[in-house]
């Protein structure tokens, strides 16, 4: 599913039914001169989580990515979601030193 040439979703499928998905963004600033990818989203039915699906959407995310070229990977997750948070390291993250700061208007 894609609706601009930045932001791709990959559904995963099991007999035939939608059990996750993971969305995906390209960017690019005019301060550097390659993309950035962003894992925008991440999300597995919990009755089929431990089983391997968030780690093949975010493989078949990582391997979108190389085949754009892209060097550098970036998502962001709740301070206190721990499950989630070492399941990034597993898969070869690590935690920055930015802060992120929103503003609602």
């Amino acid at each position: 599913m894609e609706n601009n040439s930045k932001e791709l979703v990959f559904i995963a499928t099991i007999d035939e039914a939608a059990v996750g998905f993971c969305c995906t963004q390209l960017f690019k600033s005019m301060c550097y001169r390659s993309y950035y990818a962003e894992i925008t989203e991440l999300f597995v039915v919990e009755e089929y989580r431990k089983q391997g699906v968030a780690t093949a959407l975010m493989a078949t995310a990582e391997d979108y990515f190389k085949d754009k070229n892209v060097k550098r990977y970036q998502l962001f997750t709740g301070k206190q979601n721990e499950i989630a948070q070492a399941f990034y390291e597993k898969n070869g993250y690590t935690k920055s030193e930015e802060q992120m700061y929103r503003k609602r208007v």
